[in-house]
């Protein structure tokens, strides 16, 4: 069957030679075509001639050396993915270098690893670097197809991006929403980083769901620029860019919240649906994933609200309190929704859990 709870995937060269080349690897559920390792963090025991791991997730698939793939150097270079919240699996799909050398990345095993840390995946992958060198993904069946979902999840476009601040030069809030993961692109607040900031932004057609999927990635070069405190809305007016304060927010009550740095959590307060993000930067980009379940009709638009933290701005200690958020992401599912009884009992079990209206999310290593 598909790999469920999966949250670490692991490349590790085999061919005994002194680079391996991984340009992009993707990531499925069967009947799915949203690509679950998109902005994914990853890490690596090496990188030369340009070549970061963060590249491996970018979504970007092209023939050039070597500012496109990941490049790692020296025996068994291994390259690890991890996301912010387990996913069941049941496809990858693998590109390896086009033009010089494809045969780098032509034997390594594939491992997968749980929540807990179980590996619960490991298959040796032979030819995929030469089967790829075209252009053409080399897929990896994890196992059998699982059923296609009757209601797969489905990336939003989003459009017409406002904030209360940028600080410009590039740095523009439209630049949250264009596709680009690169390390110098993204929304920042240079020069307001210690006041409250509001993003708003627009779906290209009303949309209808029972769960939503939304992340914030942070890939700057910058481990510490990354938000802290948050809280996000949806509207369903048919203007959520208006700036007059008519329109009406419901905020969202996160059921799930993860970070993909394992040296950062994250804590939902249930009072005041904020997620609250600790922990130390370690030169790993973050992307936290979140998770609203309801009934969620004709949503027009999306509201990210960002807080200072205890240290006094919006951004992580150990910088300027600046932060980089370089991409905002909603997939929209129709998952089944719980039976009212089955809702009452896992908000009282929440709140008991929370004490005083606060969820700790476990992290998961």
């Amino acid at each position: 069957a598909e790999v469920q709870d999966a949250q670490t995937i692991v490349l590790t060269d085999n061919t005994g030679g002194s680079f391996f080349s991984v340009l992009e690897l993707e990531g499925f559920q069967s009947g799915t075509t949203h690509n679950w390792l998109l902005g994914a963090a990853t890490t690596a025991t090496s990188a030369g001639f340009g070549g970061d791991p963060h590249n491996a997730t970018d979504g970007v698939i092209s023939a050039g050396c070597c500012s496109q793939l990941w490049h790692g150097s020296g025996a068994n270079s291994a390259l690890t993915i991890r996301l912010p919240l387990p996913k069941t699996l049941d496809q990858m799909n693998f590109y390896g270098r086009q033009g010089c050398c494809p045969e780098r990345a032509d034997d390594f095993p594939l491992q997968i690893f749980d929540s807990s840390g179980t590996e619960v995946f490991n298959q040796q992958v032979l030819n995929a670097g030469t089967s790829s060198a075209g252009g053409v993904p080399f897929n990896i069946q994890l196992g059998s197809l699982g059923a296609a979902d009757a209601f797969p999840p489905m990336k939003l476009n989003l459009q017409n991006a406002t904030a209360t601040f940028d600080q410009g030069g590039g740095f523009e809030i439209a630049t949250a929403i264009d596709g680009n993961l690169d390390f110098s692109n993204g929304w920042a607040i240079f020069g307001q980083q210690a006041q409250n900031q509001t993003a708003v932004f627009q779906t290209d057609s009303p949309i209808s769901a029972t769960e939503l999927t939304i992340d914030l990635m942070h890939r700057s070069q910058f481990d510490a620029h990354k938000i802290q405190d948050f809280r996000l809305s949806v509207t369903s007016d048919p203007n959520p860019t208006a700036t007059d304060g008519s329109i009406n927010w419901t905020e969202l009550t996160p059921s799930e919240a993860g970070t993909s740095d394992p040296n950062t959590d994250a804590i939902i307060d249930l009072v005041n649906n904020i997620v609250e993000v600790s922990g130390s930067s370690n030169d790993v980009p973050d992307n936290y994933q979140i998770v609203a379940n309801g009934v969620f009709d004709d949503i027009t638009g999306f509201r990210l609200e960002v807080f200072p933290g205890d240290n006094g701005t919006i951004g992580f200690p150990g910088s300027n309190g600046n932060i980089v958020l370089t991409e905002f992401m909603v997939t929209a599912s129709n998952a089944p929704v719980p039976e009212p009884a089955s809702i009452a009992i896992w908000s009282l079990l929440g709140l008991v859990l929370g004490g005083y209206g606060y969820v700790r999310v476990r992290r998961r290593k």
